[in-house]
C-alpha cells in the first residue's frame, strides 16, 4: 500500500472513529496566515516556508496546485473567490497534507471549499502527531451559500482543529477538489529530542571552551 493509500485509509477510518469532538474550531488567534500569494508551486512537495511543507496525494497524481489563480469551476459550490490565489488538489479522490517539518502546534486550520456533488463527500480534517499516528479525525460539510442573480458562490469556510497541548505533527485534507486559503497556525514547538541536541551541543561547545581556556 502507498502513501497516498494510506493517508486515504487513516482519515476515513479515524473520522468514522471519532465522532464529534470539541476540538474542532471555526476560529482561533494563530501567529501565522499562509495566503499562496508568494509561493508557485507544485505537483510535487511545495515548501511554504520554514515551517511548513505541502503536499498533494490521491487520484489521479501529481494534481497539487499552489499558488494558483483561482478559475477552477467547483460545480454546485461556484467559483473559489475569483481574483485570489490558493492551494488545491485537482482530484476527485484525494487531498492535502500540511506538514510542520518535524516541530508541533496546538492548533491549525483554513478557508476550505470542494465539490460537494455526489451527496457523501464531505470535507475531513485528521490531526496527527509528528510519527504519524492518529489525533482525532472530522467530518465536516460544507454548504452552498446562493448569491442573486442566478448563481451559487461559496468563499469557503473555516475550519480547524485546536488541542490542549501542541502535539500536531500534520495536517490530512481530504475531499473531492478541495481548495485551500488563509493557512492558519500556532507558533511551532521543537520536539522534546530537538531540545536534547541542541542542549547537548552547547553542552559540548562549553567543553570545548574550557579546554581551550586552560592551555
Amino acid at each position: 500500500m502507498n502513501h497516498a493509500r494510506k493517508l486515504l485509509a487513516a482519515a476515513v477510518l479515524a473520522v468514522a472513529a471519532s465522532g464529534a469532538q470539541a476540538a474542532l474550531t471555526t476560529g482561533f488567534t494563530a501567529d501565522t496566515v499562509f495566503d499562496f500569494e508568494t509561493v508557485v508551486g507544485g505537483p510535487g512537495p511545495v515548501v511554504l516556508n520554514a515551517d511548513v511543507t505541502l503536499t498533494g496525494f490521491g487520484y489521479p497524481a501529481d494534481t497539487l496546485e499552489v499558488g494558483a489563480p483561482a478559475f477552477w469551476d467547483l460545480g454546485e459550490n461556484g467559483f473559489w473567490s475569483l481574483g485570489k490565489t490558493f492551494a488545491g488538489n485537482n482530484t476527485a479522490i484525494g487531498g492535502m497534507l500540511v506538514q510542520f517539518n518535524g516541530t508541533t502546534v496546538q492548533s491549525v486550520g483554513a478557508f476550505f471549499n470542494y465539490l460537494a456533488a455526489p451527496a457523501g463527500n464531505p470535507l475531513q480534517l485528521l490531526a496527527l502527531d509528528v510519527d504519524g499516528n492518529v489525533l482525532e479525525g472530522h467530518s465536516i460539510t460544507i454548504g452552498t451559500v446562493s448569491a442573486p442573480p442566478g448563481g451559487a458562490v461559496n468563499a469557503g469556510e473555516f475550519y480547524g482543529i485546536t488541542r490542549a497541548t501542541a502535539d500536531i505533527g500534520a495536517l490530512v485534507i481530504t475531499a473531492p477538489y478541495v481548495v485551500m486559503d488563509d493557512l492558519s497556525y500556532t507558533a511551532p514547538i521543537p520536539e522534546p529530542s530537538t531540545y536534547a541536541m541542541v542542549f547537548g551541543g552547547l553542552g559540548l561547545l562549553a567543553l570545548a571552551r574550557r579546554r581551550a581556556a586552560r592551555r
